[in-house]
């Protein structure tokens, strides 16, 4: 690996390894092109990131770059102003964490030692939901959430007051947000990891996240009354549970339902396939409809990946207007080329 910093500007040469795997339904653009590189190609990244950025969006610290160990925060204890009260209030939060056996604290810093953090990570993987910097600091982790705890994703942004993105940082988080988050580690050391899913793994699971599984029931009578097909993924945590319709154009996910209590649509390499979902303007119209229905406030207009909600937001009393919702969207993407 070669990395050239020039001020504003980071040049990153490296080699993709073979078999590496690119998320291709990010919602960022740029990386549709990377599943067209062959393995080993040589890469060159510039990244730009303005002052702005930095200040929201902190990197995550290298761990191979310095020294990192599962300490219970002795070494980021040590490193910490005794008179931070922010800083120590955080570690002792952590700590809690610990002590309920919901995760594992690591410490870290830097090989000049400039930069030093806290790690709580999950016990049934190597991420946590936040890190916590030296000034006690907290940067949110979004695909981590996602993946463990996406129902603790709206609620946390309310009390931030700004969308939760990858590495989102919160300058000064109060004891609410901190038992939000301890909430968020609850629901996440719930999530089982590896193995076969069955009916029954999903239901146990998705009412752990939810809170009940009338919807799961509710959209598995739906699909068998409109012969359509349930298939589970292969994630250790989510499944999800995918729901497949026959289109002219070959088989499509009309969307799918995470374990976790997240339900999304996927139009890129999917939906937008079919002769219905070509339009913008038709996938549009799905997206505002589902928004209006989940009551979400959506910053963007957009429809060009995917577009998810938390299932459990959604009153029993709504489950028929979603089954009619997606009784258009068969219709939708079911109609004649």
């Amino acid at each position: 690996m070669r990395i050239n910093w020039g001020g504003h500007q980071l040049e990153l040469q490296t080699q993709l390894r073979s078999g590496l795997e690119v998320y291709h339904r990010s919602s960022d653009s740029t990386t549709r092109g990377l599943r067209e590189i062959p393995p080993r190609t040589e890469l060159t990244v510039t990244v730009w990131r303005t002052r702005e950025d930095i200040d929201d969006h902190p990197a995550e610290p290298a761990k191979e770059k310095g020294w990192w160990a599962e300490d219970g925060g002795a070494d980021f204890e040590s490193r910490i102003d005794p008179d931070d009260s922010l800083a120590r209030r955080v570690l002792e939060w952590a700590r809690a964490l610990k002590d309920e056996d919901l995760v594992r604290v690591y410490s870290y810093h830097s090989a000049n030692e400039s930069i030093f953090t806290l790690l709580p990570y999950l016990n049934q993987h190597d991420a946590g939901l936040v890190t916590v910097w030296g000034s006690g600091r907290l940067s949110l982790n979004r695909t981590v959430f996602s993946r463990f705890a996406p129902t603790s994703i709206r609620p946390i942004e309310d009390l931030i007051g700004k969308p939760m993105l990858q590495r989102t940082g919160v300058r000064e988080p109060d004891d609410q947000l901190l038992g939000a988050l301890h909430d968020a580690y609850v629901a996440a050391a719930n999530v089982p990891v590896g193995g076969e899913w069955t009916d029954e793994r999903f239901d146990a699971t998705f009412d752990q996240a939810a809170g009940s599984t009338a919807l799961v029931a509710h959209l598995r009578a739906w699909a068998d009354r409109n012969d359509v097909a349930l298939r589970y993924g292969r994630g250790k945590t989510t499944g999800p549970m995918h729901f497949d319709v026959p289109t002219p154009t070959g088989r499509v996910t009309l969307f799918s339902l995470a374990a976790t209590g997240w339900i999304e649509w996927v139009f890129r390499d999917n939906l937008e396939n079919t002769s219905g979902f070509a339009n913008r303007d038709q996938r549009l119209r799905v997206v505002r409809a589902v928004a209006t229905l989940f009551g979400v406030e959506r910053a963007q207009d957009r429809a060009d990946t995917w577009f998810g909600v938390n299932a459990a937001s959604l009153d029993s009393s709504k489950y028929s207007d979603l089954t009619s919702l997606l009784d258009d969207t068969i219709a939708v993407v079911t109609a004649p080329t």
